[in-house]
């Protein structure tokens, strides 16, 4: 009986190890439909699903990396929201899952960009913390950078940051520019395999369309838009957020 048992914890564990490509797949669209509908139950439930799969193969680091950028994209939603509680607990999460990701693979750069990622909504929330944080987030986007000079993600990230730090500390609107331009560029030719982070390349030309608009350049905010929805139609954050927003003005 007991060898029964372990034969059919063996043949499933199989059968899951082929079909994690899947669970993968689907649940790395899930969080992004998720975040895209401000869908905070699809992106919880992209999050469980990645749960479910550790242990299931050889891939650990690279699903603690995916329970991490759910935990990001939850992160933003619960700052939007006002949650407190809530921005705490996927930010702490967040860090011991990449934490534990990097412990399997450091050389991980995607894991480092999204450390700094999280140390920089650190700051945004209490922003005399940039004295302690400010540091940590350049020392992951630098690690990032030397690992990967090339990866789209590392600069739309960086980009992002420059957005919102003055230019007195390296920022400013300009290095944003830049840096999200640089982005853009590099997604051209990012095609990473179907498990791997390929997130990023909309929000890139909506950070763009941003800042454009922020300078009252109309058009050329809505050639960004227009961008971002031709590379993900489903980005419910230009289509019905910065588009109505920049028509308005």
């Amino acid at each position: 009986m007991k060898k029964i048992s372990i034969l059919i914890l063996v043949m499933v564990s199989l059968v899951f190890g082929q079909d994690i490509s899947n669970y993968i797949l689907n649940a790395k669209k899930q969080v992004q439909i998720g975040y895209y509908s401000w869908d905070e139950k699809q992106m919880l439930e992209a999050r469980a699903t990645f749960e479910r799969l550790l242990g299931k193969s050889d891939r650990d680091w690279l699903i603690r990396y995916y329970i991490a950028y759910c935990d990001y994209r939850l992160t933003t939603y619960a700052i939007n929201q006002k949650n407190k509680e809530a921005v705490k607990k996927y930010l702490q999460d967040g860090f011991e899952q990449l934490e534990q990701c990097l412990d399997i693979k450091p050389e991980y750069a995607d894991a480092w960009a999204l450390i700094s990622a999280m140390y920089g909504y650190k700051i945004a929330l209490i922003p005399w913390s940039g004295i302690l944080y400010g540091p940590k987030s350049s020392k992951a986007i630098a690690t990032a950078k030397e690992l990967e000079p090339n990866n789209p993600r590392i600069a739309l990230i960086e980009g992002i940051s420059a957005f919102h730090t003055p230019e007195q500390w390296g920022g400013g609107k300009e290095r944003a520019r830049e840096l999200l331009s640089k982005s853009s560029e590099l997604f051209r030719n990012d095609k990473p395999t179907s498990e791997l982070p390929d997130w990023g390349y909309s929000e890139a030309h909506a950070w763009l369309g941003i800042l454009y608009q922020q300078e009252d350049d109309i058009t050329t905010a809505k050639q960004h838009y227009l961008k971002a929805l031709e590379i993900d139609p489903g980005n419910g954050w230009v289509r019905y957020n910065l588009l109505p927003k920049l028509s308005n003005q």
